[in-house]
């Protein structure tokens, strides 16, 4: 988490990286309960951007193990 000093208003940015789909919910669970107890300590009033890895997948599963993206999107 970054926070920077504006004239008239802050910026708050995270940088997230989520557990993959197939991690067991335990650490999904304790992942989205960090990010809330995170996102608690923003103060209302400060501009929020959230970016990173929240591991979704896009697209058609090749095999067991491969996913690509579908081309539709692009």
């Amino acid at each position: 988490m970054a926070r920077l000093k504006g004239q008239s208003n802050n910026l708050t940015i995270l940088s997230v990286y989520a557990p993959i789909c197939d991690a067991p919910d335990y650490l999904k669970d304790k992942f989205y309960a960090d990010l809330q107890l995170t996102l608690n300590k923003v103060p209302r009033k400060d501009i929020l951007v959230i970016g990173g890895d929240f591991n979704a997948r896009i697209g058609t599963r090749l095999n067991n193990s491969e996913w690509a993206i579908d081309n539709q999107f692009w």
